[in-house]
């Protein structure tokens, strides 16, 4: 197994193209209409994480170059945006394998990170040293319901609330 972490703008066509291949595979909403919200919404210095099988991508994840504002100030922090391993390779805890590969990467950049997940999720980060926020202490522009969501905090001490940036 291979970790490979780079920036949007260091991807090749074959590698952008087989990560929008692996996240159909789990959200089927077609090859083009991912490759559209790949270039719409991942910046060219956002980062990813790849996970190969010799030369077979079989995990992925996304981190997105965002900011927050906490008492009226701007933090950059990356915004964990996709978590996905090819469906036969689940069960191999690979998805242990890059969470540790995420971890580390964020603490030398020494910048914080935020997720959002459903409930049945929630444990599965905190095993990974991810926090739960209380939802009175955040905001997401653009998000109406946070009722059916859970944000989480990793290297993010959250005392005061804060309103997180994800476009």
């Amino acid at each position: 197994m291979i970790i490979q972490i780079t920036k949007t703008k260091n991807l090749c066509k074959f590698k952008l193209n087989e990560i929008c291949k692996l996240k159909n595979s789990f959200w089927n909403f077609g090859l083009i209409e991912s490759k559209r919200w790949f270039i719409q919404n991942i910046k060219k210095d956002d980062f990813h994480i790849l996970l190969f099988d010799k030369k077979k991508l079989i995990g992925y994840i996304a981190l997105r170059d965002r900011f927050f504002v906490k008492k009226k100030k701007l933090y950059k922090y990356y915004l964990f945006d996709t978590l996905i391993i090819k469906k036969k390779y689940r069960k191999l805890n690979l998805s242990k394998v890059l969470m540790k590969s995420c971890n580390s990467f964020l603490r030398k950049k020494k910048k914080p990170a935020f997720l959002i997940c459903k409930s049945q999720l929630v444990e599965f980060y905190e095993n990974f040293e991810w926090k739960k926020i209380f939802k009175s202490k955040f905001n997401i522009e653009g998000y109406k319901n946070k009722k059916k969501i859970n944000g989480m905090a990793f290297n993010l001490n959250v005392k005061t609330k804060l309103f997180f940036y994800i476009n």
